[in-house]
C-alpha cells in the first residue's frame, strides 16, 4: 500500500471513530456546553448532516457533568427519533436540523425549533416523566434552547416563544430570525401556515 493509501486509510478510519453512534467519553462542565459540543460534533464530522437530522440525550453524571449519550441517526430531512429507553440522568435532548435547510441564511425556516419541536419538547409521553428542555443546532451554526413552559398566548392570534440563543448569534442576528425568541408574533408555524393554539401555550 502507498503512503498516500495509507494516509486516505487513516482519514477514513479517524472520521469512523469520531462519528461513532457509542457514546461520547469527553463530559462538560454545563448542559449548554454539551449540547453546544454535539452541534459541532455532527456538523463538522457527520457527512449525513447536509440532508437529516441528528440527535442525541444530554445526560447528567453524578458527579455534576454533562455528556452527550448515543446519537442517533434514525432520521430524515424533517424527523430524528431519539434513543429508546430515555436514558437515567438525561437532562435534555438535542437535534440538529439538516445544513442544507437554511444554509447561512438567518430567515430561514429552519434556522429555528419547528411547532413538531417545540410540542414535542412539551410531550411528557404516555409514562408521564418530565418534559425536558430542547436543544437545536441550526443549519447556520447557532445553538437554541427551549424550556418546557416557555410558551405563552395572548388573545386568539399571538404567541410567544421564550427560548434562547446559547451560541452563535449576536443580539443584531437573533431579530433576523424567523421567530425572535421573547417576542409575539402572529399565531403561524415557521412556513407562513396559520396553526391552532397549542393546548400547552400559556394563556395571558
Amino acid at each position: 500500500m502507498t503512503r498516500r493509501a495509507c494516509a486516505a486509510l487513516a482519514a477514513v478510519v479517524a472520521l469512523a471513530l469520531a462519528t461513532s453512534s457509542r457514546a461520547l467519553p469527553s463530559s462538560f462542565g454545563s448542559m449548554d456546553a454539551a449540547a453546544v459540543a454535539f452541534v459541532k460534533l455532527v456538523q463538522e464530522n457527520y457527512p449525513g448532516a447536509k440532508n437529516q437530522e441528528y440527535c442525541a440525550w444530554i445526560v447528567a453524571a453524578q458527579d455534576g457533568k454533562f455528556f452527550i449519550g448515543v446519537i442517533s441517526e434514525d432520521a430524515d430531512m424533517n424527523h430524528c427519533k431519539l434513543p429508546k429507553p430515555r436514558p437515567a440522568g438525561a437532562a435534555a435532548s438535542a437535534h440538529t436540523h439538516p445544513t442544507s435547510a437554511g444554509g447561512s441564511n438567518l430567515e430561514a425556516a429552519g434556522q429555528v425549533f419547528s411547532e413538531g419541536d417545540f410540542a414535542g419538547t412539551e410531550w411528557k409521553g404516555p409514562d408521564g416523566k418530565q418534559a425536558l428542555p430542547g436543544y437545536l443546532g441550526a443549519p447556520a451554526g447557532h445553538v437554541l434552547r427551549y424550556d418546557p413552559g416557555g410558551t405563552e398566548c395572548k388573545g386568539s392570534t399571538l404567541i410567544r416563544r421564550n427560548f434562547k440563543v446559547v451560541s452563535g448569534l449576536s443580539a443584531e442576528q437573533t431579530q433576523r430570525l424567523p421567530i425572535v425568541p421573547g417576542k409575539f408574533m402572529p399565531l403561524f408555524d415557521v412556513s407562513g401556515k396559520v396553526i391552532p393554539k397549542p393546548d400547552y401555550c400559556k394563556r395571558l
